[in-house]
């Protein structure tokens, strides 16, 4: 654009991409002050109102020195109000992206300013596979030979901007920063698209280049409070000629949504006015938001003046904005806890506009939690969301988070969530089970989309029920609401009864997990700052599935109550209260208190406490400072087996045992592999059921084996249920059982959908790491009872043939393998169990796109994985022609298709 210009370069992003803001500030700092004209800013953050200090210091930088930030809008494209810092600075002049043929581009950020409203992106450019020069080394975009790449995004047009501001300023080098912005923006062609989206049109050089006007550009009357009243503003042109200038002046409103404006309340001093020689001339603009009714569209307000002369030469466009705020009244949220409730909290209260005001509502507004919170908002359509936990009579944790969906202001109002109607969550199988996971969630969306408020919480395996109740809602007719329920339980893997003294009586015992071993995570940068990872398996360590063994009470566990109850050669029920409140602090509970007992001859631990919820675990993951050998040794769970059981239950299991001592014994049972069920459960309106009930009728059963030639652990596996209806399909974690074994799962039946079991096994090293790490994807259409055989007979590369069901219905998944495009044939292949399982994708190798687009399985090439050592991703293939001649492979790069990059 600008092949003369001198150019300054500076670094402010990270080789990750990231961009610190105080780096953002010092570079902007450094280039203003040497020398720089022009700067060009093809970045940026979050969407803010421009009073974030990254646009702050554009705008004091900008004013102070003069220098013109040129900045990307940003490349998010869904919803208004997304420009980021710091192209949202009431100084910069920020770029929008069009395509060749100057339709705006899908990615392209739109405006208004979010928070007040303010008339943003400020101008358009070519943006969409732009031909760039590539640096050494780098493939971003698609790269066209060694030193050009062709790319798309904001920052590819802000460059257009940029450039064109430079030659300007050499034209005109007494122009300051707002004349500059002004001169580009106000000569501008319009493309006729929404000003929100474009700014003032597409950059037009020629128009630029030499003015004989200049204008004062943007007029901003701000946010205006109500009442309104009239105000009046000036627009000042200056004549740069020997002659007057006569323009005529029209004006042209319109609200944020394109529909014009309501007569009177934009209104221009003029229509017409002569500018002397080298002088200038003003014309006053008037708003006057007493003119709009209470039903009359508030909010952001745009407005063109077109200033032309006679003769066609001069046409500028200057732009004008206001925000007129309607009237706001108090919204009242009011929690009434259940009945016997103590210890209630709150957590922070959200209210979410669910209308289609998308000009006038700034967003959502938040609110400290309390049981009555109110906050002022503009007159509208709300939902009004908290969570609230408490205990109950004998102490448990219960939660809820109540949603007033749809609540309608139009003047002081006050809405009540009486959590006496909540209903317990529950879910109920043909056997007893223990919830794995639960997850639920109610997705609340505006009329237009723009904003989205979800409550949600995720339980995994505890030492009780999780206690979720849910306060059911009247059904939306404004936007939408869907409640979704994610759950899988297990028969319990022990059963335990204590026996002698009185009647038999069952003990809810548990471990720390169901799953044959627990997972650990170490983590350390490699010298080139990408990260490495190995992980390791922790065996949870079980009492026998038959037999009897003695029980002792040893209080809280000390060394001296250990040795007065004589617990060798029995399980030993501790009451460790001052280290157990809600989850055990692991490190004292295994590291002394279960020590110390396994150190007395108990053979194994009941740990009981009020309020018990967990008996914790070490951490999940490591984080090794000096690489793989500054890792610390990965440590056993416990010394022996070690249970939780509920503290009333072990109440009286302790009156059992001092009131009959030795004739008190705990029968053992068990399994090694539970039953397990799972199931997904929608509701879409409203919210209401609260009692998910399956029958054998309801299920299909599944039969998972997991071959494995040398033990090993199942170290992931969850399930997911795919319909054709469905806009989201989440995965339900499944208990982890040990290799060589099958499990049967029931799953929720369900007509026209596609069943995918995704799983990951290993073996287990040396120092509890695993080694020989796989992976394998099994999709299917369930018959009511089907099998699933992992890693069964020889890994081969392969074809899979798309799952359907009989509807026709499939998914569409990763690379096509095997697939001819005219003369070329693409050898992307996965790598495929006996069975059809999907357990590598083999062919192209090192292409970062397969690491972005396809991350449900490992790519598999001819060497291990640098940063993952426990990885089994070693594999090669070869293509021979009909005549038994090997085809030379040619690896071609594939471009960027659905990346976001931060632009």
């Amino acid at each position: 654009m600008a092949p003369g210009a001198k150019l300054l370069v500076g670094k402010v992003c990270n080789d990750q991409g990231q961009c610190p803001d105080d780096a953002i500030i010092a570079g902007m700092d450094w280039a203003a002050h040497s020398g720089a004209k022009v700067v060009n800013l093809s970045l940026g953050g979050d969407p803010t109102d421009g009073t974030d200090p990254t646009s702050q210091a554009l705008n004091e930088l900008s004013r102070t020195t003069g220098t013109l930030f040129v900045v990307a809008a940003g490349n998010h494209s869904f919803g208004t109000q997304k420009v980021t810092s710091p192209g949202s600075a009431d100084d910069a002049l920020t770029v929008a992206a069009v395509d060749d043929n100057d339709e705006m581009a899908t990615f392209s950020n739109t405006g208004p300013r979010f928070g007040d409203g303010a008339a943003k992106p400020d101008i358009s450019a070519p943006g969409v596979d732009i031909v760039a020069a590539r640096a050494a080394g780098t493939s971003m975009g698609t790269p066209v030979d060694q030193y050009y790449t062709a790319s798309s995004g904001t920052s590819m047009a802000t460059p257009h901007v940029a450039g064109a501001a430079a030659i300007v300023a050499q034209q005109h080098p007494e122009m300051n920063a707002q004349q500059l912005k002004a001169l580009l923006m106000d000569t501008a062609t319009d493309l006729g698209h929404d000003m929100y989206s474009q700014g003032t049109g597409l950059v037009n050089l020629a128009a630029a280049t030499n003015p004989k006007v200049l204008p004062k550009g943007t007029l901003n009357f701000g946010r205006q409070a109500y009442p309104q009243s009239a105000q009046t503003k000036k627009i000042v042109y200056t004549n740069r000629t020997d002659q007057p200038v006569t323009l005529h002046l029209s004006l042209a409103a319109a609200f944020g949504d394109g529909k014009p404006a309501k007569a009177g309340l934009f209104t221009l001093g003029a229509d017409q006015m002569v500018i002397p020689a080298g002088g200038t001339a003003d014309v006053p603009v008037t708003v006057d938001g007493s003119v709009l009714g209470a039903d009359d569209p508030h909010g952001s307000y745009t407005a063109l003046l077109t200033a032309r002369d006679d003769s066609g030469g001069i046409h500028l466009d200057s732009r004008i904005h206001a925000f007129l705020e309607a009237e706001k009244f108090p919204l009242t949220l009011k929690v009434i806890p259940p009945d016997g409730a103590t210890d209630v909290r709150y957590g922070t209260v959200g209210f979410t506009p669910v209308d289609d005001q998308v000009y006038l509502h700034p967003g959502q507004t938040y609110v400290p939690g309390a049981d009555t919170t109110t906050a002022p908002l503009f007159r509208g359509t709300y939902a009004a969301d908290v969570a609230v936990s408490w205990r109950d009579a004998v102490g448990d944790v219960q939660q809820a988070t109540p949603i007033a969906a749809q609540v309608s202001l139009t003047k002081a109002t006050t809405v009540t969530l009486d959590l006496r109607k909540a209903k317990p969550l529950t879910v109920q199988y043909p056997e007893p089970t223990e919830t794995y996971t639960m997850s639920d969630a109610v997705n609340r969306v505006s009329k237009t989309g723009a904003w989205t408020t979800a409550t949600s919480v995720a339980f995994d395996y505890r030492a009780t029920e999780a206690n979720r109740w849910l306060l059911p809602t009247g059904k939306v007719t404004m936007g939408t609401l869907t409640h979704d329920l994610y759950h899988s339980g297990t028969t319990p893997v022990v059963s335990l009864r204590a026996t002698g003294g009185g009647a038999p009586s069952a003990l809810s015992a548990r471990y720390v997990s169901p799953d044959s071993a627990l997972s650990q995570t170490q983590m350390w940068l490699r010298d080139a700052g990408s990260g490495g990872t190995q992980e390791a398996s922790i065996k949870v360590p079980r009492l026998p599935v038959k037999g009897e063994l003695p029980v002792a009470y040893a209080g809280s566990g000390t060394s001296a109550e250990l040795a007065a109850a004589d617990v060798r050669g029995k399980l030993v029920l501790l009451t460790p209260t001052d280290i157990c409140q809600g989850t055990c602090d692991y490190a004292k509970l295994q590291g002394e208190r279960v020590s110390a007992a396994a150190s007395a001859g108990a053979v194994g631990v009941l740990v009981a406490a009020p309020g018990l919820t967990s008996l914790g675990r070490s951490a999940d993951a490591d984080q090794c400072w000096d690489g793989p050998q500054s890792c610390p040794a990965i440590q056993p769970y416990a010394a022996v087996p070690v249970l939780s059981l509920p503290y009333a239950q072990a109440q009286a299991l302790i009156g059992r045992i001092k009131a009959h001592g030795p004739k008190v014994r705990i029968a053992l049972g068990g399994t090694s592999v539970p039953r397990v069920y799972a199931a997904t459960f929608h509701e879409a309106g409203q919210t209401g059921a609260t009692t998910f009930r399956l029958g054998t009728k309801d299920l299909d059963r599944v039969g998972l084996s997991f071959h494995s030639a040398r033990p090993g652990e199942v170290h992931q596996l969850n399930w997911t249920q795919i319909t054709e209806d469905a806009a989201v399909s989440s995965p339900v974690q499944l208990p982890r059982p040990a290799t060589q074994r099958t499990m049967t799962v029931f799953v929720n039946r369900e007509k026209n959908a596609i069943t995918r079991f995704a799983a990951g096994w290993a073996e287990v090293g040396a120092g509890r790491l695993i080694t020989h790490s796989r992976t394998e994807i099994d999709e299917l259409v369930l018959t009511g009872g089907d099998e699933i055989h992992f890693n069964a007979g020889p890994s081969v590369p392969g074809a899979v043939p798309p799952v359907r069901t009989a509807s026709g219905f499939s998914l569409q998944r990763g690379p096509c393998a095997g697939c001819r495009q005219g003369d070329s044939f693409y050898p992307t292949l996965y790598l495929t169990s006996a069975g059809g399982g999907r357990q590598a994708l083999i062919g192209i190798v090192d292409d970062e796109t397969l690491t972005h687009d396809f991350t449900d399985l490992p790519s598999c090439s001819t060497t291990p994985s640098p940063t993952i050592p426990n990885l089994d991703s070693v594999c090669d293939f070869r293509l021979k022609d009909a005549s038994g001649k090997e085809i030379e492979r040619q690896t071609v790069h594939l471009p960027d298709q659905n990346l976001d990059p931060i632009l």
